[in-house]
Parts: structure tokens; C-alpha cells; sequence
């Protein structure tokens, strides 16, 4: 069943397409595929991202075929196709290179993608460029999310101090979050510093998890 949003995107999306509108389309297509990728509704989601890339392939414009490729990587990596969603931020990263902000982005979806398949040396280079990008155009939730993920990634390689030097990058407000609590458990339980990791487990444990950025959870 449709909700009242979902109706309306699939109207204009009918309405443009009706007209000869494909730049229209592509944006009622990709306002519809984020709509139903909030709802976890991911074979209507891709549906629509596939008709995104159509639209905005056909009408020529190449930022909005970048998002649409964006939005099928979201999809694949929600639904555990790893190799369309790697081929997918690929696509969206060549094609939102002229946009740094909304590049910074994939690059930081991309490495999150490589941490959930454990491939933390190859996520490293994404991530940091994710945050380099970042910083240089103010995407402050980049950065930190980059930041965090590079911590995570640093543990799993071994390095503990690198990632105890990540974590430390992190506002204070941040390094609160229930994720940063969780890697810097992880890290004091590898030091072998039992107390301090169970303190941290239960400050993760304490809080929701849904909001944070850690590819990983």
C-alpha cells in the first residue's frame, strides 16, 4: 500500500514522463527511491533508482545519473549484493567527481561497503578521502563519520594506536556516541584492559545505535 508521499512522487513521475519531462522523471524517480529505501520497501527503491538512471540518461544529465547510481549502490548494499553496490559507487563516484560534497559521500559509503566485508586496508584509502574531501567543503557529518569508521578500520588491522588516534579526533559529543563507545571497547578489550572495555560496552549498550555512522554495526 502506497502512502500519501509515495503517491504523489508516483503521480509526477507519471505526469513528467506523460509529458516528454525526462529530467522531471529522474527527479520524482529518485525523490521515490529514497521514499521507499525509508520505508526498507528495496525491490519499489531500486525499481525506482533503475528508473532514475533511465530518465536522467536519456535527458543527459550526468549529476543525476550519479545520484541514481548512488541510490542502486544504497539498495544493493541494504539487500547484501556487495558486488553491485561496489560497481554502483563506482559509477557515482566517477559521475559526482564535479561535486565534492556529494562525492565525499559516496567515497564514505563505499568504504563503509568494504569494513562490512572486513576489507579494512582497501576501505582505508576511500574513508580517508572521504574526509579529506569533507573538510575541505564543510560536510562536518563526513568527517566525523569518516573519522569514525578509519578508528574501526585501524583496529582491525591491529594498529591500536592509530585507532585510539582516530577516536581522539572526534568532538567530545562524538566520541560519546554509542558507536565511538563500541570501538573504543573493542580497542581497550585488544589492550587487554578488561575493566574499561566492559564500562564502554555498557556506555554502547546504554544507547541507540540507529543515528551513528559505524559501517561496521
Amino acid at each position: 500500500e502506497l502512502g500519501a508521499g509515495q503517491q504523489l512522487l508516483e503521480q509526477a513521475l507519471a505526469g513528467h514522463a506523460a509529458a516528454g519531462d525526462h529530467a522531471g522523471a529522474a527527479r520524482a524517480a529518485h525523490a521515490l527511491a529514497g521514499a521507499y529505501h525509508g520505508e526498507r520497501r528495496f525491490a519499489e527503491a531500486l525499481a525506482a533508482a533503475e528508473r532514475c538512471l533511465a530518465e536522467a540518461t536519456t535527458s543527459g544529465e550526468a549529476t543525476m545519473q550519479g545520484y541514481a547510481h548512488l541510490a542502486r549502490a544504497d539498495v544493493f548494499t541494504a539487500i547484501g549484493d556487495d558486488r553491485s553496490a561496489r560497481s554502483a559507487f563506482i559509477h557515482a563516484g566517477a559521475l559526482l567527481a564535479p561535486l565534492p560534497a556529494d562525492e565525499s559521500w559516496v567515497l564514505l559509503k563505499h568504504g563503509g561497503l568494504l569494513l562490512q566485508q572486513g576489507d579494512a586496508a582497501e576501505a582505508i584509502p576511500l574513508l580517508t578521502g572521504a574526509r579529506e574531501l569533507a573538510a575541505r567543503h564543510q560536510v562536518v557529518e563526513v568527517v566525523e563519520a569518516a573519522t569514525l569508521n578509519l578508528a574501526y578500520a585501524e583496529r582491525l588491522l591491529g594498529h591500536l594506536d592509530r585507532a585510539t588516534a582516530e577516536l581522539a579526533r572526534l568532538p567530545p559529543e562524538v566520541r560519546a556516541a554509542p558507536s565511538a563507545a563500541y570501538v573504543a571497547a573493542l580497542i581497550a578489550a585488544d589492550r587487554g584492559d578488561r575493566a574499561a572495555a566492559e564500562r564502554m560496552f555498557a556506555a554502547a549498550g546504554a544507547g541507540s545505535l540507529d543515528e551513528d555512522y559505524l559501517a561496521a554495526m
